[in-house]
């Protein structure tokens, strides 16, 4: 289903305020993961008092440009999605290491 360009604006706009209200961002790649996993990573981010979304990379590159954060090309590319720490930056990048703990499915791409 494509996006219209009235959606594409809406989720840019929502991308940009996710992330000027984090106080971290963690890139990850997700290739090969099943739905069920990634709804338990989302949980238990979320209990940490974060957000986990996948994103798509052209509106994540234009969101991040327009906060003022050029990320390196090779962070968006392939399956993106990232992790939001809204409130504890460590409470949340704990909970992704421990969700993700032993998945070979999921790799960081980095983060600020």
């Amino acid at each position: 289903m494509a996006f219209t360009k009235q959606r594409k604006e809406e989720v840019l706009a929502e991308y940009q305020d996710w992330i000027k209200r984090s106080q971290a961002v963690i890139l990850v790649e997700y290739t090969g993961v099943k739905m069920k996993d990634l709804n338990a990573i989302r949980a238990k981010i979320r209990e940490a008092g974060g957000e986990f979304h996948v994103l798509k990379n052209t509106l994540a590159r234009r969101a991040f440009a327009a906060t003022g954060m050029e990320l390196p090309a090779d962070y968006l590319i392939k399956s993106t999605a990232v992790s939001f720490a809204f409130t504890d930056p460590a409470a949340t990048v704990k909970a992704l290491a421990d969700t993700t703990k032993g998945s070979e499915f999921v790799k960081v791409k980095g983060g600020f």
